[in-house]
């Protein structure tokens, strides 16, 4: 491992460690040597420790003393810097340190690859499963993290939604290009669809742009419209502007198509079809899309499914994107890798699994978190309280789960530690709702070449120095980038400001950054090979 600046790292960690909360201690018998397993919750509504049976079959697997520790996101994205700077990293980490961290800071986290035959479970799933184990092996052969793997074959987490039931209402089909969308929107705006009497309707809910880069239901989702292929839900370099064409590593922050959506957003915005206030306040998204006192207020929106409207659900559709013009063959965000995987989702700390009084305890826990009903019950729920077993590999997840999910309340996380095999048919309402709206965009997933437009998932910055360099481009470029697009899309752009304004980015790191994620994702397709070998869209 390169050398790391380490100031004040070690009292940091600790502080860390005793801010976590939702800590819990087991002990099964056995070894008394206590196991402490970090586990880092996506979300603060998720059942108590106590709640989750999968923690109760980890304990009794291993036959030890297990202290449990939770983390919410905001926390743990201040703690995690201060661990990695110390190398003081919890004996088992779960959805905590990603394949970059695992890869500049290898000095803190164990090889499990010449453990495998003690994980029998992991050992499948990394023998069955050729992308996961592409995602888990580094350059040099060990493996710092595993992978975690569901099944639910939604190829993207981003969707966009319309009322339907306000189109039926006006007369209206699904609009097909950005001109059509347009007129759609502008009637949802002036003939009163939701039929209360009020000029209350907001035709199209955006969400706020962000500073650190384009996430989930981002606005620049319409960049699809124009044939050029985002990622955003996923934690790739999309977020940052990447893109591929034709194998070539490029940046859309410069693309005249770029210039396209932010022009047709700022038709919208002086049209008053966006709120006004949406793309630098994202506090009242959600609301606006829960609707009035049970009265819908929005046409159209991105969202993860339309459950992102509450109990007015039904009123929504998933739409295909429009094409930003006639003769444009558009595409829609695609990152089904990143949708079923997540890699390093499991870590051990190389100092555990140094220790004989601890060592043989983490492969027992380890394997067990991949064990099959454990994997079940992490990403769907408790067996039998929430999933029932109908027969050897046949499994169904109750309707309440959905309805709990709906009112804020989370039995399962979703996310984790766990293999869910190819061979379980788990039925889900409350998955099938985004596979349902997933079908929409089967053809304009048809539209992408895999091997020519896509940065696959095992694609990973592994040298310090290159994250360094990357990450403080980004750093410069969306500082001067994002504050632009937002004054564009209110104000309007001129040929001239476009023009500085792609010789100041440019300058900033872009064509820096290019260059080394195309080096790393020629070296992974020489490695690995094209990445149709995984998937068939």
């Amino acid at each position: 491992m390169k050398a790391h600046t380490r100031i004040n790292a070690v009292i940091s960690a600790l502080a860390a460690l005793a801010l976590i909360a939702g800590c819990g201690t087991s002990n099964a018998g056995g070894n008394n040597s206590t196991i402490e397993v970090l586990y880092a919750s996506p979300t603060p509504q998720l059942s108590a420790f106590k709640d989750l049976d999968w923690v109760s079959r980890v304990e009794k697997a291993c036959g030890c003393t297990i202290k449990w520790s939770r983390v919410e996101g905001n926390a743990w994205g201040q703690q995690r810097p201060a661990m990695l700077n110390s190398g003081t990293v919890p004996d088992i980490t779960i959805r905590g340190f990603g394949a970059a961290d695992t890869r500049q800071f290898s000095d803190f986290f164990a090889d499990l690859a010449p453990h495998l035959d003690d994980m029998p479970n992991v050992k499948e799933f990394l023998t069955e499963d050729k992308l996961a184990k592409a995602i888990a092996t580094s350059e040099d052969g060990t493996i710092l993290g595993i992978p975690s793997k569901h099944t639910v074959p939604n190829q993207s987490g981003d969707h966009m939604m319309i009322n339907k039931t306000w189109l039926d209402k006006l007369g209206l089909e699904i609009p097909t290009t950005w001109n059509e969308l347009l007129d759609v929107l502008k009637a949802f705006k002036t003939q009163d669809p939701n039929g209360n009497g009020k000029a209350d309707e907001i035709p199209m809910n955006v969400t706020k742009i962000n500073t650190d880069g384009f996430g989930w239901y981002s606005p620049m989702l319409l960049l699809n419209s124009t044939g050029l292929l985002t990622s955003f839900s996923s934690s790739g370099p999309s977020q940052q502007g990447i893109y591929l064409e034709d194998g070539t590593v490029k940046n859309f922050l410069t693309d005249e198509r770029y210039r396209q959506v932010i022009e047709y957003y700022h038709t919208l915005y002086e049209d008053q079809l966006i709120p006004q206030d949406a793309l630098t306040d994202d506090t009242k998204t959600d609301a606006r899309n829960g609707g009035d006192n049970g009265t819908a207020i929005v046409g159209v929106a991105f969202g993860w499914d339309t459950s992102a409207f509450g109990t007015l659900a039904d009123e929504y559709v998933a739409m295909p994107v429009p094409a930003s013009e006639d003769g444009v063959t558009p595409v829609w965000d695609w990152n089904a890798d990143y949708q079923q995987y997540n890699p390093a989702r499991l870590t051990v700390s190389k100092a555990a699994a140094n220790d004989s009084a601890k060592s043989a305890n983490i492969w027992k826990i380890v394997n067990a978190l991949y064990d099959r009903e454990t994997s079940i019950e992490q990403f769907y729920g408790n067996i039998p309280e929430y999933v029932t077993k109908d027969g050897d590999h046949q499994y169904t997840q109750s309707e309440k789960v959905f309805d709990l999910t709906k009112q804020g309340q989370r039995v399962a996380a979703h996310d984790g530690a766990y293999w869910l095999r190819p061979d379980d048919t788990i039925t889900s309402p409350e998955m099938q709702s985004v596979i349902n709206d997933d079908k929409a965009y089967d053809e304009q997933y048809a539209n992408i070449d895999l091997d020519a437009q896509y940065m696959p998932i095992y694609v990973i910055l592994s040298d310090a120095t290159d994250q360094v360099t990357v990450s403080n481009n980004n750093t410069q470029i969306l500082d001067y980038a994002i504050p632009k697009l937002a004054s564009w899309i209110a104000k309007g752009v001129t040929d001239a400001q476009w023009d500085e304004y792609v010789k100041q980015v440019t300058g900033l790191g872009i064509d820096e950054n290019n260059a080394i994620w195309q080096k790393y994702y020629d070296k992974a397709k020489s490695e690995i090979g094209d990445f149709s070998q995984f998937y068939k869209n």
